[in-house]
């Protein structure tokens, strides 16, 4: 019955590729995110104020950014673990902006925080 009211309707045909077009992003950026555990955020090439721009862009999506500042990661591994927390709800990036926001946020709260 359903595929029968799609093939009827252009909208319905629009809003069901837009359907797939997400669950193929958020499937992207969850293979993303779980392929940053095993490299450092130092190892991506780095573009201080870019990545400062993504991380404003993209999360804001959601939240406020100044939301990291209530509970900052203590490490790496930690700024991995949000970013892939991000990514379960919704966040859609793909590897290489992750890896990015990985190392913004490590550049941002961690380093700073390091005697």
């Amino acid at each position: 019955m359903t595929a029968y009211l799609v093939a009827l309707s252009p909208q319905l045909q629009q809003s069901a590729q837009r359907l797939r077009e997400q669950a193929q992003r958020r499937d992207g950026a969850r293979q993303a995110a779980e392929s940053l555990a095993a490299k450092p955020a130092d190892a991506a090439p780095h573009d201080a104020a870019q990545a400062k721009q993504l991380f404003e862009t993209k999360c804001s999506e959601c939240h406020a950014t100044d939301e990291v500042d209530k509970e900052p990661p203590a490490s790496e591994d930690a700024a991995r673990d949000l970013v892939k927390r991000m990514v379960e709800e919704g966040l859609t990036a793909d590897e290489k902006e992750l890896a990015q926001i990985v190392r913004y946020l490590t550049e941002t709260y961690v380093k700073k925080s390091d005697p």
